[in-house]
């Protein structure tokens, strides 16, 4: 992309017809790869299997701005959901399932979702199964033998669009944030909005369909969406994932699965910096950047970072209700800044 920022922002397309431009650009290639699972989807798979999704959802009558709530952790499942809901056009809610039961259960309710899915893995008693809405629950992807909500999914032609049931006014996703006080907040997004910040982030990172990006932040943040599910559909690239951020594994990661673009935070960059050598360490030559949010990042740091990594690092700042307030270009940026305002 060109270094001018645009001036008009990129026309509407809804998640469907980004799901379809991808699939039919670079159908074989790998859109979603889950490290921890050891599996993989394309374009091509990730477009039918929203396809299946969003049949079943047809067949249960929901509608636009019905709420469906997805709990499962970081997974191949999580993000089949994601964009499979919002392929069909209901609201995508997402919930931490690592927090305590008292607030997950109270978000649950807050939601008054039409559906709720859960992750057959999880405790059912924790997740307080049963109420408000309808509860079903799923396994594993393409696993046979899986019932519940993926059985019902697999059920339907894989290669047919059933019509999108929103706009892009309509309620795309809601998540939740503690903000500054004790009491999770809801953040609404239209369609329209999120997959604009999505836009956002892909012209300040310059991502294009040959990147791979490496996350391993939980996909209930807000965070992650905006700069790394959302810029995934719009770019074409290819999103590789993990659970949870491992610091031994790290530099194994990027080794194995050659990241163009690593999302951090100033937590990563500071254990990094407190990390033994090892003689393995400068084992990063995909990288272009590794992005750093959620918290200052001292200048010296900074710094230190880059002369022992040769890891450029590219700050930016942003809000779970509004997207990226600031941000440096990955090819015009100053240390010790979050970048220029938000477009």
């Amino acid at each position: 992309m060109s270094g001018s920022a645009p001036t008009d922002p990129p026309a509407y397309r809804s998640v469907l017809e980004r799901l379809r431009a991808n699939a039919a650009a670079t159908p074989d290639k790998q859109a979603l790869v889950s490290i921890d699972q050891g599996a993989e989807l394309t374009w091509r798979g990730l477009y039918e299997a929203c396809n299946q999704v969003a049949a079943a959802l047809t067949a249960r009558g929901l509608k636009a701005n019905d709420r469906v709530v997805v709990l499962t952790d970081n997974s191949l499942e999580n993000l089949i959901l994601y964009y499979g809901v919002q392929r069909h056009g209901a609201t995508f809610c997402t919930v931490n399932v690592e927090i305590n039961r008292e607030h997950l259960r109270e978000i649950v309710s807050r939601l008054k979702p039409s559906l709720v899915l859960w992750h057959d893995a999880l405790d059912p008693e924790f997740l307080g199964v049963g109420a408000p809405g309808e509860w079903v629950s799923f396994g594993d992807w393409g696993e046979a033998g899986t019932g519940g909500f993926f059985a019902e999914a697999a059920g339907f032609p894989a290669d047919e669009e059933t019509p999108e049931v929103s706009g892009p006014g309509d309620i795309g996703v809601i998540c939740f944030t503690s903000g500054t006080s004790d009491k999770p907040k809801g953040v609404m997004h239209s369609f329209d909005n999120y997959l604009l910040i999505g836009e956002q982030t892909r012209y300040l990172w310059g991502l294009a369909e040959a990147d791979r990006v490496l996350e391993y932040r939980s996909f209930s943040w807000s965070s992650s969406h905006q700069i790394c599910l959302n810029p995934t559909l719009a770019a074409g690239d290819t999103l590789i994932f993990a659970k949870k951020y491992s610091q031994s594994r790290f530099f194994d990661w990027i080794r194995t699965y050659r990241p163009s673009v690593v999302v951090g935070i100033p937590t990563v960059v500071s254990m990094l910096l407190n990390r033994e050598d090892r003689a393995d360490d400068a084992a990063v030559g995909t990288l272009r950047f590794m992005s750093c949010s959620t918290s200052p990042l001292l200048g010296d740091q900074h710094r230190a970072f880059e002369d022992r990594y040769g890891i450029r690092l590219i700050q930016h700042y942003g809000m779970s209700e509004g997207g990226t307030v600031g941000g440096n270009r990955h090819d015009r940026r100053r240390i010790g800044s979050v970048g220029e305002p938000g477009l």
